[in-house]
């Protein structure tokens, strides 16, 4: 019987050559920082939809980070690291100004999803404080843009793309292939708690997106029908994607309720916090129930990944 490791390491498939592999890291982490690199310009010109790229910026962040775990064993570990840690940082940033783009959506007096739910002066008061948080956000994120800060990105992010390390066709296929691995594995773990609460159900969003963007990489030298698996991936991010914007209403809410000090605005906020929480769980329960054939079928396609004649 074959060890599981052994198992775990064919997940690549034994034709797959070495100058492929190296090509595909290079050519996918060379796109995804050019793309980067352009979308940090964009964020600094006033006439281009600020909200858009600061979303397209963190997702761009997201794949980049992906191709540099799956890829880490053919790039320099200093080089890889600091480029890693720049794009936390940048996608830190653009988090917080984009859930704030999104709440000062929904607190917009007498027009906002979360705001039709309150009185207007606390409405009123919560978007105001959104759009003073969402400020300061979005200045934070604007440091990234300087002249400095992007050319020095360009710079590294070149010289990053250049230090291929050509290494032995077994140890890259075994490297690739157990990363691969790790993030079917930990995928498949998280279904069954993703019900059990709002901070479960988004580290399974975490780690069906990071499974999606190592496959669309991976692409070329996975079998084909393995793209198949990205649909259900798809679908269960987007889903748990609306039950996780609940959650950030949630804690900023929560926040929001600690630093008033309105005797008038403070109960009715305390009120919306517990029905949000409340129709969230209930919301999640739902969703637990509504899917729970597609998860099953799921699972059953990520046990499948390596029982394949072809890996």
């Amino acid at each position: 019987m074959t060890p599981k490791t052994d198992q775990r390491s064919r997940a690549i498939p034994p034709r797959t050559t070495p100058r492929t592999i190296l090509k595909l890291g290079k050519r996918s982490l060379r796109e995804l920082l050019h793309r980067f690199g352009q979308l940090l310009s964009d964020l600094a010109n006033v006439h281009l939809d600020a909200v858009e790229t600061t979303h397209q910026l963190r997702v761009t962040s997201r794949r980049t980070d992906v191709a540099l775990r799956l890829f880490k064993s053919l790039f320099p570990r200093h080089r890889r690291r600091w480029m890693r840690g720049v794009l936390k940082d940048i996608r830190t940033d653009a988090g917080a100004a984009r859930d704030l783009d999104l709440l000062e959506v929904q607190w917009r007096p007498a027009h906002g999803a979360l705001a039709v739910q309150v009185s207007h002066p606390a409405a009123s008061w919560m978007h105001t404080r959104i759009q003073g948080q969402r400020t300061h956000a979005r200045r934070q994120l604007l440091r990234w843009t300087r002249m400095s800060s992007v050319t020095r990105f360009r710079k590294r992010s070149n010289a990053l793309a250049r230090r291929v390390r050509r290494r032995g066709h077994t140890s890259t296929n075994v490297a690739i292939s157990r990363r691969f691995s790790a993030l079917v594995i930990q995928l498949r773990d998280s279904l069954p708690a993703t019900s059990l609460s709002l901070r479960h159900s988004h580290q399974t969003r975490i780690h069906a997106r990071r499974l999606r963007y190592a496959i669309e990489l991976l692409q070329q030298i996975l079998p084909d029908d393995t793209a198949a698996t990205c649909t259900p991936l798809t679908r269960i991010q987007e889903q748990l994607g609306q039950i996780n914007d609940d959650a950030t209403a949630i804690r900023h809410l929560n926040g929001s309720i600690e630093a008033c000090s309105d005797p008038a605005v403070a109960p009715v906020l305390q009120l919306l916090l517990e029905q949000l929480e409340t129709a969230a769980v209930k919301r999640l329960e739902k969703w637990s129930v509504d899917t729970s054939s597609e998860l099953d079928d799921l699972n059953e396609m990520l046990h499948q990944l390596f029982r394949r004649p072809d890996f």
